[in-house]
């Protein structure tokens, strides 16, 4: 599997850096402790700065035969200054956010030279950087079942990319990615590169000072989730309307007829229920938990978090993490196990 991780040939090393576990790719460098801003800075290699110059067009005069030069108007390039790649062409009022910006921003939050990073890094040429750091207040289902909050920004510097702040719950004992139960929207923040989003950079951390109530929400809805025992069937139409079209499902319970015998519903469909059903019953971390709707939840995010294959790690974590198809599809599955 491509990992699509940057690689600085200057240094000879990967531009990422992990916390005690390797990344999906394996690459980069481990460390032994969280870290700071500026340790994470120069260990992921996310120490270049980017520069937003004119576009010009080189071209031969037919008369003279010389090469000659013409500034092409509103447009400009950037590019990281140590290796001069270039990464998008913008207009005049994209505004550079520099990796070293980001960090600020994370510290401002939690403070200054506090090691909460845990996880920092570049992707392709170093057009798009992500940070993950762990804030200090998790949410507790029970005396073994911890879900820890963590805190990505990612931020690209190719003209297409926003800057992407979200908040996301990992359940520890098995690395799943949860979603957050209520007013997540609030912590789902998207800035544009236009003139001042260094400055909403400078506000966004009073908007996540909120993080801590979300969290308290979050963690009394799981709470009675677990409490909520569910039977076995329905578990497996949970996992039926997740993932069937409306009108599958209403032909599959009208016709009462097994899924596997169900023409009209492709193989890939039945490979994905059949996968998180076997999830749900043998997964990671789903001891204790089977026969409720937090299980059955559960049982959904551990499927996309540890078992779907994804063809890459940088697509695995835009879709799962960073706002794509499976982090809308892992809400979506909260909000119909809260109906549970």
């Amino acid at each position: 599997m491509s990992s699509n991780i940057n690689y600085n040939k200057k240094k000879g090393t990967y531009s990422f850096v992990s916390h005690k576990e390797p990344a999906w790719h394996g690459l980069g460098t481990i460390v032994e402790n969280a870290m700071t801003s500026e340790e994470a800075i120069h260990l992921a290699n996310l120490d270049y700065k980017i520069k937003k110059d004119r576009v010009g067009l080189l071209y031969l005069d037919e008369i003279t035969g010389k090469t000659k030069a013409k500034v092409i108007h509103n447009q400009f390039a950037t590019y990281r200054d140590d290796t001069k790649d270039v990464f998008g062409i913008v207009s005049d009022r994209y505004e550079v956010v520099q990796n070293t910006t980001v960090f600020q921003f994370m510290d401002s939050i939690v403070g200054k030279d506090k090691a909460i990073y845990e996880t920092a890094g570049a992707l392709g040429n170093g057009e798009v950087v992500f940070i993950t750091a762990k804030l200090p207040y998790h949410i507790r289902i029970s005396d073994n079942d911890v879900i820890e909050n963590y805190l990505v920004v990612s931020n690209g510097h190719d003209g297409k990319t926003s800057v992407n702040i979200f908040l996301t719950p990992i359940r520890v004992v098995c690395q799943n990615t949860l979603a957050l139960g209520l007013n997540r929207s609030k912590l789902t923040i998207n800035l544009k590169h236009t003139q001042g989003v260094n400055f909403k950079l400078e506000d966004a951390y009073k908007i996540l000072n909120i993080t801590s109530t979300i969290t308290s929400e979050t963690q009394e809805l799981l709470q009675k989730l677990s409490k909520v025992k569910v039977t076995d069937e329905r578990v497996d139409n949970y996992f039926k309307s997740l993932i069937l079209s409306k009108d599958e499902y209403l032909q599959l319970t009208k016709d009462k007829i097994k899924i596997e015998n169900a023409s009209f519903i492709s193989s890939r469909k039945k490979n994905v229920i059949n996968d998180i059903y076997k999830y749900y019953q043998i997964g990671v971390g789903q001891e204790g938990i089977q026969g409720t709707a937090y299980g059955a939840y559960n049982a959904v995010n551990g499927y996309i978090s540890n078992v779907k294959k994804y063809t890459n790690d940088s697509a695995k974590m835009s879709s799962l993490v960073l706002g794509g198809a499976d982090y809308t599809f892992n809400n979506k599955a909260l909000e119909l196990a809260m109906k549970f």
